[in-house]
């Protein structure tokens, strides 16, 4: 199952209706019902969007919590103030997921490593650097 929360339309009733924790309990307890687990995608803990229902409103009514953390974009501060929101709101954190979408692959490092022997193998720089 996937559900999308509306993004355009602010006041349409079931937007409004979505921010009440008293209805997302009840929506998650009838969904349970149905499905072994629900995994809920939210926005950014500490940034609030326009008309977008808070990350901290759902994880509250959730059982466990877990951090998206993108590599080499988050930083440790962030991290830390995103674990002291869920530990003010008593919301469990279960784990992280490390996201390496804006990280160099394997290529893009080796040839970067490859740069630093420019200064004394040139030439066998140059012949890793055509592989």
């Amino acid at each position: 199952m996937v559900l999308t929360a509306p993004l355009h339309d602010q006041t349409h009733p079931d937007n409004i209706e979505f921010r009440n924790t008293e209805v997302l309990c009840s929506f998650f307890g009838q969904a349970l019902d149905s499905f072994d687990i629900i995994i809920c995608d939210t926005p950014p803990l500490l940034h609030s969007s326009d008309g977008a229902i808070c990350g901290v409103t759902i994880a509250s009514v959730c059982e466990t919590c877990m951090l998206n953390v993108v590599t080499h974009v988050t930083t440790e501060s962030q991290i830390d103030e995103a674990q002291q929101v869920l530990k003010q709101a008593n919301i469990p954190l279960c784990g992280a997921v490390m996201n390496d979408r804006y990280s160099p692959g394997l290529r893009e490092e080796m040839l970067r490593e490859i740069k630093r022997l420019d200064k004394w193998l040139p030439r066998l720089a140059g012949y890793l650097r055509k592989k």
